[in-house]
């Protein structure tokens, strides 16, 4: 299995090493990192612990199953890219998550057993899926120019991440050669931003741009557009979902996928509004799947 990705795991690996998980993101992946570099060196002096019950582990195994599940069969490409990392990651999570539940009978030792055999079905699927891509170098990605701050930067950005995958770059090959990336002012500040060390990795660099290339109140603009805008007469009810859901993953700070899911469910045409009112919804695919059935039947 690989290594345990500091960007990509959950709070419960902290708190099974007797830690309280911080409130902020950025301070969960520093715990993280001092845990991986003690635990990598053999001067760990943090005992495991399991806190959770047998059902609670098999309840939320089970959720980042169908999670990971739903993501292997859209990835196609480099094991070194962030998409492959993340998926790897969460697996490394599951598979020591499952390793260290306690079963005293038979019945619970088959459901863990089943549980390591879906976590390999899925290792094997993303195995298979990925291709090893020559990379190509930053300045030959073929972006139409280079971001000056003038440009809207999601849009930027978007471009970048998807080129990256695309030629086999990651995170610390835009890092290392983040100058080729800008011009203009946009450069100035990378530059100076990287003698002052204001930013060591890609995201930290990212978060900087966000927060000087966008609006103060971004997130929040663009999370009331997402609840104002209402399905077009003419727009299939798939496209105008899938389209808000990508408006929502453009936030600094996504929602939950059940806070989507209420916004969501009352924008469509009023069709869909009436026959979606007595169900229960908690996920998106849900949510376009019984839309799909109403489009169909109208």
């Amino acid at each position: 299995m690989p290594k345990l990705n500091p960007n990509f795991l959950k709070s419960s690996e902290i708190v099974v090493r007797n830690i309280d998980p911080p409130a902020t993101v950025e301070d969960k992946r520093k715990i993280w990192r001092g845990i991986l570099a003690q635990e990598g060196s053999d001067r760990s002096f943090i005992e495991i612990t399991d806190p959770y019950g047998f059902k609670d582990n098999v309840k939320e195994l089970k959720e980042s199953i169908i999670d990971i599940f739903n993501l292997v069969p859209n990835f196609h490409g480099s094991p070194n890219t962030d998409d492959n990392k993340l998926i790897s990651s969460r697996l490394t999570h599951v598979s020591h998550r499952t390793q260290r539940m306690s079963t005293v009978d038979d019945s619970k030792r088959k459901i863990k057993q089943e549980i390591f055999r879906q976590i390999l079905h899925l290792k094997s699927d993303l195995d298979e899926k990925s291709s090893y891509i020559k990379k190509v170098p930053i300045y030959k990605l073929q972006m139409n120019k280079k971001f000056s701050g003038k440009e809207f930067l999601v849009n930027v950005l978007e471009l970048i991440d998807s080129l990256k995958s695309s030629r086999g770059c990651s995170d610390a090959d835009l890092f290392d050669s983040a100058d080729d990336l800008f011009e203009h002012e946009a450069w100035t500040f990378w530059h100076n931003g990287h003698i002052k060390q204001r930013f060591t990795d890609w995201q930290g660099l990212v978060f900087m741009l966000k927060k000087t290339f966008l609006h103060d109140n971004y997130d929040q603009i663009l999370l009331n557009g997402n609840k104002s805008r209402k399905q077009s007469v003419k727009e299939p009810v798939f496209i105008f979902i899938a389209s808000q859901e990508a408006q929502f993953y453009r936030l600094n700070s996504p929602p939950p996928e059940s806070k989507m899911v209420n916004i969501l469910h009352s924008n469509p045409l009023p069709d869909y509004v009436k026959a979606l009112v007595l169900q229960d919804i908690n996920y998106i695919s849900e949510l376009t799947s019984l839309c799909r059935r109403i489009e169909d039947a109208l």
